[in-house]
């Protein structure tokens, strides 16, 4: 499983950051850091898109849905049989938000383990066809200290995540008030997700390396923007 993880995930990004290293003026590695996770971004956009739209689809159809669960509340069979329907007739996969983050999780593993290994410790990892970078520039923009931990990028981490479920269409408040004990407590915990993972991503911030708080605000900001 760990050299599974190795080849899919931490190689692909060992050697990504070298590249970007390599080429970019100053090789600065803070610069590498955004163009993987714009890339990153890119390539799970379809995913991300995907889930976006069943999200949206689910606030729509949520009248429909509560509809069905109080013509049959006491026929629970029929009531998920009737649920299914729904989802399968207009395409809705229920589940669609939980797969982007599910796939990043190992990612944002994999740049942490990058850089708390260091570019050259890893060499033997490298492509034959990447070539290793004269020196690494750790301090963003000469500023930031990227292999240490940065206080700065853990903040703005927290707040980018805030404000990307805030106006996310997963988190946004629900039209209609809820009907019973299970519908209150999904409102209540979204709620509370709000500032949860905020909070969550200014701990992951302030302990890790400055590079991962880099890359959680890159890919909040992005997708934010594809959210738009």
């Amino acid at each position: 499983m760990n050299s599974l993880w190795i080849t899919i995930f931490y190689q692909p990004i060992y050697n990504l950051l070298v590249f970007f290293v390599s080429v970019f003026p100053g090789h600065d590695i803070g610069l590498a850091v955004i163009a993987i996770t714009v890339i990153i971004k890119f390539i799970l956009y379809p995913l991300t898109k995907k889930s976006i739209r069943s999200q949206i689809m689910l606030k729509a159809f949520a009248p429909k849905l509560k509809q069905i669960q109080e013509e049959y509340k006491n026929d629970k069979k029929e009531q998920a049989a009737k649920t299914f329907a729904l989802y399968k007739e207009h395409k809705i996969n229920p589940f669609s938000g939980c797969l982007p983050i599910l796939i990043q999780l190992p990612i944002v593993i994999a740049v942490y383990r990058v850089f708390f290994n260091g570019i050259v410790k890893n060499e033997h990892l490298r492509y034959t066809f990447i070539h290793a970078p004269v020196f690494i520039q750790t301090h963003f923009l000469g500023l930031i200290d990227l292999a240490k931990p940065s206080i700065f990028l853990a903040i703005l981490a927290a707040v980018t995540q805030y404000i990307q479920l805030r106006y996310s269409p997963t988190f946004q408040k629900s039209d209609t008030a809820p009907t019973d004990s299970k519908d209150a407590f999904t409102q209540n915990f979204q709620k509370q997700m709000i500032y949860m993972l905020p909070v969550l991503m200014l701990v992951i911030g302030i302990s890790l390396a400055g590079a991962v708080a880099l890359y959680l605000v890159i890919s909040n900001i992005v997708t934010i923007i594809q959210e738009r």
